[in-house]
């Protein structure tokens, strides 16, 4: 028995051992995961070093690559022919990553992190995140970071179809499953996500003239008479008016105007079909104008290439310009006012403008959706229009008969005559009075 009593005791003494073991590491494990929780989970991000250290960004899931580089200090994508990125776009994606900081320290094994898409995009990609990865100049990796799943949160309520919402997002660094409150929708899904899509936008109410020239056509020039009023060509007859949709149409070819690719910028005109295609001028209230090239499609779809650019012809001055001025300060007075100050301001401005739009886009070949130039397919008779008769109201005439007035029949009355005092005699009017009679 005291045998038995005494490997009794063992087992005890080794399970009570074995408790205080688990015991002591799950505390160990527990400070260990608070102290995370705060920290940055991309420590070696931190710092304006660690991000000019950047010069490659790489994202890649299960269905794509997406790879951003700086190339000459500019960060441009090169699947797009070195297409400069929206730097407002890369900065908000960056950042988001840069400032993620540890929520919550997740236990996970691999099925567990199968089960939040924590795992590498490899294999038959079950289970498989978005991997991120921050590299230098030569191809070193500064960081990665896999995102899974979102995590959702019920709402208190029964309201249908708002039972739960996005509150953050698991996420593993170094493979630490971790969850984190941003959600990180700014993380691209495609390289156009990160570009600026629109090329020029100039609404319809600032054009003042515009001209329309197709291969083998004469071209079409609609102005606003003295820079207001209607478009509208020259010679109008007087049993003609502007179409006025079709105007409208062609005076908003450049409103909001965004591409849906970008192609080789060094691709021939050949190819193009700038050469056999359309030409495009607007010009604007403050002068400047807008020079677009549309050409043919590329094989196999049905948007159009385009090209376009700007120069800038500042209006004259309205006190005559320079001469006026000389004039002036020849006799004494003294022309310069804060108008004209105003004036050379704001055209410095408008060339800076125009300088930088051209740096941007005049080197560029677009891809535009074919509904955003087909109204440029134009001839006179489309935009000028015979105008149409009135309509002339039939009004029915009743016809109305008139009766002949009735013939008057005036009653004489008789007329008392006096024809001395204390005698009246009844008379006829017209007859012959009577005679007195004798005293």
């Amino acid at each position: 028995m005291k045998g038995k009593n005494l490997f009794v005791l063992v087992v005890v003494a080794a399970l009570l051992v074995g408790l205080a073991y688990w015991t002591s590491r799950s505390k160990e494990r527990h400070v260990a995961a608070s102290d995370e929780i705060g920290k940055y989970v991309l420590p070696s991000l931190q710092g304006a070093d660690a991000l000019n250290k950047m010069a490659k960004i790489v994202v890649e899931s299960g269905s794509s690559t997406i790879t951003v580089a700086k190339v000459d200090d500019v960060w441009c994508v090169p699947a797009k022919h070195g297409y400069p990125v929206d730097n407002a776009k890369l900065r908000e994606f960056v950042l988001a990553l840069a400032d993620l900081k540890v929520g919550q320290v997740v236990p996970a094994d691999g099925k567990q992190m199968e089960a939040l898409n924590l795992l590498p995009p490899k294999g038959d990609g079950k289970g498989a995140g978005t991997v991120v990865k921050f590299c230098d100049k030569g191809d070193a990796v500064l960081a990665s970071l896999v995102v899974g799943k979102e995590r959702t949160k019920k709402t208190a309520g029964d309201m249908p179809g708002y039972d739960s919402y996005p509150d953050g997002r698991f996420v593993a660094a170094d493979g630490k499953p971790y969850l984190v409150r941003d959600t990180l929708r700014s993380i691209p899904e495609s390289e156009r996500s990160l570009l600026d899509e629109e090329i020029v936008s100039v609404g319809a109410n600032d054009v003042v003239e515009l001209t329309v020239r197709n291969k083998d056509a004469q071209g079409l020039t609609l102005k606003r008479l003295m820079g207001m009023g209607p478009l509208t060509v020259e010679n109008v007859a007087t049993n003609e008016e502007m179409n006025v949709s079709k105007v409208d149409s062609l005076a908003s070819v450049l409103s909001y105007m965004t591409f849906s690719d970008v192609a080789n910028p060094k691709i021939a005109d050949a190819e193009t079909g700038f050469g056999k295609g359309t030409n495009y001028v607007a010009k604007t209230k403050d002068g400047r104008l807008y020079m677009m090239r549309v050409g043919g499609h590329p094989a196999g779809s049905e948007d159009r290439y385009i090209q376009i650019k700007s120069i800038y012809e500042p209006p004259a001055d309205p006190d005559g310009g320079a001469d006026a001025k000389a004039k002036a300060d020849a006799k004494g007075a003294e022309k310069t006012s804060d108008e004209a100050r105003k004036r050379k301001e704001e055209r410095e401005k408008i060339t800076a403008q125009v300088r930088e739009f051209n740096e941007r886009v005049s080197r560029w070949i677009y891809l535009v959706k074919p509904y955003k130039v087909e109204c440029l397919t134009v001839s006179r008779a489309d935009v000028v229009k015979v105008k149409e008769e009135p309509k002339k109201e039939e009004v029915k005439k009743e016809e109305v008969k008139t009766a002949e007035p009735a013939p008057v029949q005036v009653k004489a009355e008789p007329v008392a005559v006096t024809n001395a005092p204390g005698t009246v005699t009844n008379q006829v009017p017209g007859a012959k009075p009577a005679a007195a009679p004798a005293p």
